[in-house]
């Protein structure tokens, strides 16, 4: 487990240390070091259970998901960041069944910080794209 005190480290580097070694590691136990108890995810969970559900969910349907920062800019307790998603459906994603395509996928990701910690997120996905690369009808 990392035991790094994240609230020594700038905001910026915790996000880039979350994305090139939790993430795309699948290293989720340090993840109790950067998600403050507070933090609650989309489903309305809290804390880094809240904030690993939909990232699971993601693996599941993509076991080889990794994402990569484009752009990050950090200013005071906010980070916001372009990224890039690829990975190969091969698991059920919101009801459509595993496809074995491979996406590539732009989003855009907010964290807000406090004492070190993430206590909220928010991540916008090109989701059009998303469905056109899985060959699925958005209309």
């Amino acid at each position: 487990m990392d035991t790094t005190n994240n609230s020594a480290k700038q905001p910026k580097e915790v996000i880039i240390h979350l994305y090139n070694h939790i993430l795309n590691k699948r290293r989720f136990e340090d993840l109790e070091a950067l998600i403050a108890d507070q933090y609650t995810g989309t489903k309305g969970i809290k804390g880094v259970a809240g904030f690993q559900q939909s990232i699971k969910e993601l693996i599941s349907a993509f076991p080889d998901i990794q994402w990569s920062i484009v752009e990050i800019v950090a200013e005071g307790n906010k980070v916001m960041l372009k990224q890039v998603v690829t990975g190969t459906h091969s698991g059920v994603f919101l009801g459509i069944a595993a496809t074995a395509k491979n996406i590539r996928i732009q989003a855009y990701a907010t964290y807000e910080f406090e004492a070190g910690k993430i206590i909220r997120s928010e991540v916008l996905t090109d989701r059009i794209s998303l469905f056109q690369q899985l060959g699925v009808s958005t209309l």
